[in-house]
C-alpha cells in the first residue's frame, strides 16, 4: 500500500506526495517533496488517500529548513515588482501572499477579486522579470478567510483555520432544513459564506427528515384530520393545521406512516 501524505508548504498550497524509499515522515516533520520538476519544503499534515501530485524525497535538513527564511528576501522583492506591474495594467486585484519554491524555479502569487481578470500581460511581465515559473492563482473568499484565521460568532477560533481540512459549499437549504432562521447575517460566517458548521449535523437532519411527512402533506387519523404546516425535528414533532382551522402539535411517534402518506 502506497504511503501518501498531505503536505503543506504554503497555508494556500497543500500537495498529496508519495513518499519514496521507505522513508515514512512523521506528522509536523519537515520533508523536501518534488512535483513538476520543481523541489520545495512542506510540513507534514497527516496521511490522505488523495491522488498523488508529487514524490517526498526525504527529511529536510536544517540546512534546508532555514532556506525557506532565506527565500523571504527574494519573494518580498517579487511581491513588489508584481505590484508595480498591478498598478500599470489596473488589474482590480488584491495580492494576499507570494510563496517561492525551495530551487527557485517557481514562484506563486495568490489573490482575491470580485470577478475573474485577464492577467496574461501582467504574467509575461514578471516571469521575465524573475526569469523562473509563475503562477498567479485566483483563490475564494473561504480560502482567503483560512489563511487570515480570525475568531467565529460562536466565540472560537475558525473551524477552516484550525481543523477543517476541506471547505465544502453550504446552501440555504442546509440552514432551512435545521429550521433555523434564515438570515444570512446570522448564519454567515467571517468570510460573508454560509457558516461551514451548518455541515456538521446536515446527515443526521437529512436521515431524521425522512421520519416526518412533508409540509403540505396531508394529514388523517383516527381523531385529526388536516394538513402539517411545519416540522420540528429537535422535538420529533409536527405542526397540523386541522380542517377545522385549529393548529396542533403532534407526536410523529403517535402517527403511523399510512396516516399521513399522500392519498
Amino acid at each position: 500500500m502506497k504511503n501518501i501524505y498531505l503536505v503543506e508548504c504554503h497555508p494556500l498550497m497543500r500537495i498529496a506526495a508519495e513518499s519514496i524509499l521507505e522513508f515514512e515522515p512523521e506528522i509536523d516533520e519537515f520533508v523536501v517533496v518534488k512535483f513538476k520538476d520543481c523541489k520545495d519544503i512542506g510540513r507534514v499534515v497527516e496521511k490522505t488517500q488523495e491522488a498523488t501530485l508529487g514524490v517526498i524525497l526525504r527529511k529536510a535538513t536544517d540546512e534546508e529548513i532555514s532556506l525557506r527564511e532565506k527565500n523571504k528576501e527574494w519573494e518580498d522583492y517579487a511581491m513588489k515588482e508584481f505590484k508595480k506591474i498591478i498598478q500599470k495594467y489596473s488589474l482590480p486585484m488584491k495580492i494576499i501572499d507570494v510563496h517561492s519554491w525551495m530551487d527557485r524555479k517557481k514562484i506563486a502569487f495568490y489573490f482575491v477579486a470580485d470577478k475573474r481578470l485577464d492577467f496574461r500581460k501582467a504574467h509575461k511581465e514578471i516571469a521575465n522579470i524573475l526569469k523562473c515559473r509563475v503562477v498567479i492563482k485566483q483563490i475564494g473568499i473561504r480560502d482567503y478567510a483560512r489563511y487570515l484565521g480570525g475568531v467565529g460568532p460562536c466565540g472560537r477560533e475558525l473551524c477552516c483555520s484550525t481543523f477543517l481540512k476541506e471547505i465544502r459549499p453550504v446552501s440555504l437549504r442546509d440552514a432551512r432544513r435545521q429550521n433555523l432562521y434564515v438570515d444570512p447575517e446570522k448564519i454567515s460566517g467571517m468570510c460573508g459564506k454560509l457558516l461551514c458548521c451548518l455541515l456538521y449535523e446536515k446527515e443526521v437532519y437529512a436521515r431524521i427528515i425522512k421520519n416526518f411527512p412533508r409540509i403540505g402533506e396531508r394529514i388523517k387519523t383516527a381523531t385529526v384530520s388536516g394538513e402539517v404546516i411545519g416540522i420540528d425535528l429537535n422535538q420529533d414533532k409536527i405542526f397540523v393545521r386541522t380542517d377545522e382551522g385549529h393548529d396542533i402539535y403532534l407526536s410523529i411517534k403517535d402517527l403511523k406512516k399510512e396516516d399521513y402518506e399522500d392519498s
